[in-house]
Parts: structure tokens; sequence; C-alpha cells
């Protein structure tokens, strides 16, 4: 297994700067993904790490080797595409053998008929399509080899393309938004498959997408990024539960966080649009941000005005397991989402006054540049 460590890399288009000094230590057999909104600079990086992009400034070390001037077929690193990449006129075994014939054969090996009478031309044939089989066999696409891409389903193709990347065994695959073409049911699927794969093959990955549910269910750490920074590099749970920042907040999770204006008093007391909450923060008087994911609220006990706030429900939106409560607190035009369960709001239509509160422990400072405050436990 090999590392990857990224120093430095900073990356201009002209006066555009698209990447500004990202630092990254990928353990070897990490899952990494990279993770933000379109146009972060994600798929740049990722490019740049495979070979197919030159930084402008910094480095990059695969296997504690710096790699700068290594083209990208000699890093020895295998890359999936979003469009798979597969050769429509060959067969998956056609399309499977091609980057081993171009690593393991000859320039005169390689030709359809002069190949054929190299003398260890067999023997490196038969070698190579035993890797394609088993690689096949792993992946469960050994009854498709015969086919062309044509003829396969998006995730049969996505298969044939991993596979292709597989076959090299490579020390890092390099995964370039690779679920985005495939329907919801099968996004979900094919995650869990490539979570299986990677603890199968135990090889580093490195993945991109914009999607923060691919992110939070398959990495080992992720790095959100943000206008060409990371602003948070760590596990999926410490990212979720701890963001650094509003905006690794907003981005990650689904539906997004809730940000109410709040206040803490000289004593660090913290309230959120009027309403005091059991929690505190050190310094002085000041404007806060309070964020509170949808799912972290519930109804208010019949009677309870601590920690709630009047919300009137201005549409409820069904999703099977979940409902969502979309509505205004206080009256204003301040707008938020909470996520409760078919029996909690049975008896909740459009147009109800309820009275939301946030579960003990959740609610989440920002300051008003949008970085988090922690909270403090109360003096005794």
């Amino acid at each position: 297994m090999t590392g990857i460590r990224l120093s430095g890399i900073t990356k201009s288009f002209g006066d555009t700067s698209v990447l500004r000094g990202i630092n990254l230590d990928i353990a070897p057999g990490e899952f990494l993904t990279l993770v933000g909104p379109s146009g972060c600079g994600k798929s740049t990086l990722l490019r740049i790490i495979a070979g197919l992009e030159e930084q402008t400034g910094g480095d990059v070390e695969i296997g504690g080797v710096r790699v700068n001037n290594l083209r990208a077929s000699r890093r020895d690193l295998a890359m999936v595409f979003q469009s798979y990449a597969l050769y429509p006129h060959l067969t998956i075994a056609e399309n499977m053998q091609t980057p081993l014939k171009l690593r393991d054969l000859t320039f005169w090996e390689r030709f359809p008929l002069i190949g054929r009478l190299w003398p260890n031309y067999a023997a490196k044939m038969a070698a190579l399509n035993a890797t394609v089989r088993e690689t096949a066999d792993t992946l469960e696409i050994g009854h498709l080899l015969g086919r062309k891409p044509g003829q396969l389903s998006g995730g049969q193709r996505q298969r044939a393309a991993l596979g292709r990347a597989m076959v090299r065994k490579p020390v890092a695959f390099l995964m370039d938004e690779p679920l985005s073409n495939l329907d919801a049911a099968l996004r979900v699927h094919m995650r869990s498959e490539l979570a299986d794969l990677h603890r199968s093959l135990q090889t580093t990955f490195i993945y991109v997408t914009h999607d923060q549910a691919e992110a939070l269910t398959m990495s080992d750490r992720m790095a959100v990024m943000v206008e060409g920074n990371v602003l948070q590099l760590g596990t999926p749970e410490e990212i979720y539960r701890t963001p650094v920042d509003r905006c690794v907040a907003e981005f990650v999770g689904s539906p997004k966080i809730n940000i109410i204006p709040g206040a803490a008093d000289g004593n660090g007391r913290v309230s959120a649009y009027g309403t005091p909450l059991q929690q505190r923060i050190a310094g002085k008087a000041r404007r806060i941000q309070v964020g509170i994911r949808p799912e972290h609220l519930m109804l208010a006990p019949e009677g309870s005005h601590n920690e709630g706030w009047p919300f009137r429900v201005t549409h409820k939106e069904n999703l099977g397991s979940d409902f969502f409560l979309h509505g205004h607190l206080n009256g204003s035009n301040h707008r938020i989402i909470a996520r409760l369960t078919p029996d909690e709001v049975a008896m909740v239509t459009i147009g109800s006054e309820i009275t939301l509160c946030p579960a003990p422990g959740t609610p989440i400072a920002f300051d008003e540049g949008g970085r988090r405050i922690g909270f403090v436990k109360d003096r005794q």
C-alpha cells in the first residue's frame, strides 16, 4: 500500500486562482473523499495527482517519491471517470485487456497479426486473460466479457470501468464522480459495492464528488473544499457533528442545516430568535448564529415554552419514513425545516401552529464570520 502527500498545491488559470495551497496527507489504504460544490477545485486537484494537469506550485509525492515531473503513465495510478471512458467498439474483455497490453506487451507484440509470431506472446496473453477473468469475477461481470459497452446497463458499465482500472493493480485509485450518471437507487447500491471493494483491495482510494451522501457513507476521511481551499479534513462523523465553519455545516447534511439568528449576553448565555437555550459560550456579549439540523428539531412537550419556537407549517413533505415540515419561526419570514417521524406529525396539517425545540446539546454556534464557537460548561 502506498500513501500520497500533497504539499502547498496551487493552481491558477491566468488571473483565476483555482487551488490555494492544498496540503493533504493520504494514508496508505485510506478512502479519502474530496467533496464540495461545483467549481471548488476538487476535480482539478485529482487531475494534478494523476499527472493529467500540472500544478502552478507545490509538490505531489507518491510513496515518498516526488512525482512533479513524472508523466501520468508512470505514476502507477488508475483513474475512473464520470463518463466511464470505455471504447465502444471493443468488448468488455478487450477494454479490460487494453491497459495490460500497453504495459506488458512490446511494441511489436501489440500488432494484431505480427505480434502472435513473437515467442512469449502466447504466455503473456494467457497471463493477461487470467488477470482479466479474475478481476471480472471479483466484480461479478464475468458473464459480460463478450458484450460491448452499448449492450450494458449503467451499473454494468460502471463495474467494467472499475475492472479496467483494477487489472493493473495500481498503487491508488482516483475516481472522479463515477456514480453521477446512475439513477438514485443504483447509486445507493454502488456506494456499498465501492466500499466493499475498497475493504477487499486495501488500496488507497481518492474519490471526488459533490454528493455529500456519497462522502458520508463511504469515506474513512473527507476533505470539504470551498473556493480552492480545504475548509475541514476529518472523519464523516467529525465533519457532520463538529463542523469548523458555517460553510461546512451548510454543505454537509440533507436537508441543509437551519441557521437561526442568535445572541450571547454578558454571561455567555445563548438565545436564538429570542428563545433562551441551555448553553453558554465564553467571551463578551455578541451576535451569533445558531445552527440546528432538521433531524435535531422535535415537537415541544405540551405546555412547554423552554427552548422552543412558535412554528407555523407552510408545507408538509412526505418521504415515507420521514416528514419534512417547512415553515416560519415566531410569525417572521425566517424559514426553517424540521425532520420528524410520521407518528409525530400525524395530526399536523398545513397552517398548523406548533412549537419546535432542539434536542438537548445539538445546537451549534457560529460567530458572525461563520467560524464555529464551542460551548462551555456552566460554572458550578
